[in-house]
């Protein structure tokens, strides 16, 4: 039987989805009506206070020299102007801008996963990602938005602490406004926290692809136990690559305080990626490659210095950095 908390997660999605109007023609979405979202904008996510569920990755796990990614170049806004492009044209560039800003952080990356104890959540081998909401596209133009690498820290090794948080990587053809929240942002911060909190134990491969293609709803009548029955923050850290070269971080969690539930999303300023040169590849790579902090089923953005316990990561030396 699904719990208030799974509920509420179902419901304030679907008003969110069924709520049209509130999408402006640029794609952001006005939360202001839905009292149930606090949005953060403008949040100071390079030294965050109140601090969120995770530990960005530190300077010294960076490659050195990563090789440099073949199709990124230089933004030139003159060819967002040329006559010849269809709307459908336009988007598709601004969505492989995209795509190719993430595959420039990625390259940083690659060679740190296994030591940072993540791994991608791929469906339908994981019983998380068992939604179409986390694509789609806006209904008044051409734009899209697309999701990949989930990521997830692996169970604790000491005590097999199975952790609620997830790292999603996010691309869109629509560019973003500062201070407004973009409806496919929206819309995958809150399927990431109904599909967490309504996650099913299974660990069969064979038992999940033979529940491929269910909802949410049809599966709760199977009678799985749930993932995270005790959890009540539900981290999610969400990278989103818009358009025009320029990426921005978003944070979600729950917020059970005494006025009810609440989800808060903490966003932060446009981070620009037009020049090679200037763009942030080293930060957006940290939080990429974060860990959890372990929640202890706490509401609320801030925790208690002995909740921020270890994630038994193994200790780099110096001549591995080089």
């Amino acid at each position: 039987m699904p719990s208030e908390l799974q509920l509420f997660l179902r419901s304030l999605l679907d008003e969110v989805i069924c709520n049209e109007k509130s999408i402006a023609p640029d794609g952001h979405v006005n939360l202001e009506a839905i009292k149930a979202i606090e949005h953060i904008p403008q949040f100071d996510f390079e030294t965050p206070n109140p601090p969120i569920f995770f530990e960005y990755m530190p300077q010294e796990y960076l490659p050195p020299n990563p090789e440099p990614s073949p199709n990124f170049k230089d933004y030139d806004p003159s060819e967002d102007s040329e006559e010849t492009l269809t709307p459908a044209d336009k988007s598709m560039r601004q969505f492989m801008r995209a795509m190719e800003t993430s595959n420039l952080v990625d390259r940083h990356t690659y060679s740190v996963l296994w030591t940072r104890k993540l791994s991608y959540q791929l469906y339908p081998t994981s019983s998380f990602v068992v939604s179409a909401s986390f694509m789609g596209d806006y209904d008044t133009s051409a734009d899209f938005w697309h999701t990949q690498h989930f990521l997830e820290p692996e169970a604790n090794i000491e005590d097999g602490h199975v952790y609620p948080h997830i790292t999603i990587q996010l691309f869109q053809s629509k560019c973003g406004r500062e201070d407004k929240i973009l409806y496919g942002e929206v819309i995958v911060l809150l399927t990431a926290l109904r599909n967490r909190a309504s996650q099913l134990h299974i660990k069969s491969t064979m038992e999940r692809q033979e529940l491929e293609g269910l909802s949410i709803e049809e599966l709760d009548e199977y009678g799985y136990a749930y993932e995270f029955p005790e959890e009540k923050v539900f981290p999610v850290l969400l990278v989103s690559y818009v358009g025009r070269r320029r990426a921005r971080i978003l944070y979600a969690c729950l917020d059970c305080g005494e006025e009810g539930i609440k989800v808060k999303i903490c966003q932060s300023k446009p981070y620009s990626f037009e020049r090679l040169k200037d763009a942030p590849i080293d930060f957006f790579a940290r939080v990429l490659m974060s860990h959890p902090i372990r929640t202890d089923s706490q509401g609320g953005l801030s925790m208690s210095r002995e909740s921020r316990q270890s994630y038994d990561l193994p200790t780099r030396s110096k001549a591995s950095t080089r």
